[in-house]
């Protein structure tokens, strides 16, 4: 099948195959915690999200943490400044900091290609549209839940010459369990695959002040009209509940976790299924995880991932990391490192 000029296929992964996600919403109510991918997968739900992150994410401001990322951009651009480049949003979101990415690597002279991937049909349409301004090749973008895919490579169209693959993965680190994608990454990332990704981080100077501002940053009206939006969705009632948001602290990270607390008995049907839920009932909605530096590299590093690079915004507490696959045999070609950290070529003689 041709595809129309400027248009590009949407591929539905089983991991998304509505019957299964209709008994995994059901089983998540029961159990008590929601995936977060059903934060995103409906238009409502995807509409909500981009309101919020409009007035609360640093990058769509475009002050200092956008800065940062452009910089992490035009260090991977010189570096792979006249080649092929296939570009692969991991929970790509709206697309706005791959369309950023993609620029950057024209401006060095790069032929770009780039292939969406993401839990939510409405975001991955977007990010097609958004990434589609810039004049590259569009693949099929893909709806897949990322934890449950097996044989993430069989996914991407690979091209017959030589190119390199820069996979991102920004925003994702915060709403995922510590660890639980990172052994991932071992088993598709190829030797000389880039990866770029971000971190929320933990302020340095730590008082009441500072954490109380820190919640506000997910204790708002906003966020609390996205989740709301979900247990409307649900048939929970506005005034069925609390939902509380606590910050805790943990020795290697902090998470800010909204819960739901059942003031009443309340029956809510899923997927054609009631569910009856009594009071004191507590529905875990939502979990963002934020780190230091060193732990995000330390831990990719033991994957065999050499960090070429961070670029940290001190005001917003945000950070991006960009790291390469080891590639190989070290006995037939040497990475050295600049002073900057990036890795410089050179042949063995």
């Amino acid at each position: 099948m041709m595809k129309s000029k400027g248009c590009a296929r949407l591929i539905i992964h089983p991991s998304q195959y509505p019957l299964g996600l209709g008994r995994e919403l059901v089983d998540c109510v029961r159990k008590g915690t929601v995936n977060p991918k059903f934060l995103y997968v409906a238009p409502e739900q995807a509409s909500h999200w981009l309101e919020l992150r409009r007035a609360y994410s640093p990058f769509m401001k475009k002050g200092d943490t956008y800065k940062q990322y452009l910089g992490c951009f035009k260090r991977l651009g010189a570096n792979l400044k006249g080649t092929a480049v296939h570009i692969i949003g991991l929970g790509c979101g709206g697309g706005e900091k791959e369309q950023l990415l993609v620029n950057t690597l024209q401006k060095h002279g790069c032929q770009v290609r780039f292939t969406a991937l993401d839990v939510s049909i409405p975001l991955l349409v977007l990010a097609q549209q958004v990434v589609q301004l810039t004049g590259c090749t569009v693949e099929d973008s893909i709806c897949a839940d990322l934890p449950r895919v097996k044989q993430i490579n069989e996914l991407f169209r690979s091209e017959s010459g030589p190119e390199h693959r820069v996979f991102t993965f920004f925003g994702m680190l915060p709403v995922l369990p510590p660890g639980k994608l990172l052994s991932m990454f071992r088993s598709f990332l190829k030797p000389g695959d880039y990866l770029l990704t971000s971190a929320n981080l933990i302020p340095e100077h730590l008082d009441e002040a500072s954490k109380a501002s820190l919640l506000a940053q997910y204790d708002n009206q906003k966020t609390r009209g996205w989740l709301s939006s979900f247990l409307g969705n649900l048939g929970f009632s506005n005034d069925c509940g609390e939902l509380v948001f606590n910050l805790l602290e943990k020795p290697a990270f902090f998470e800010i976790r909204a819960v739901l607390k059942l003031l009443e008995n309340v029956t809510v049907v899923v997927n054609g299924q009631e569910l009856k839920l009594k009071a004191g009932f507590k529905l875990h909605l939502f979990s963002s995880f934020r780190y230091r530096n060193r732990q995000v590299r330390q831990q990719l590093t033991k994957l065999g991932l050499n960090c070429f690079g961070t670029w940290e915004s001190p005001s917003d507490n945000e950070s991006i990391l960009g790291f390469e696959r080891n590639r190989g045999n070290p006995a037939t070609k040497v990475r050295l490192r600049n002073a900057s950290g990036w890795p410089l070529k050179k042949k063995v003689k």
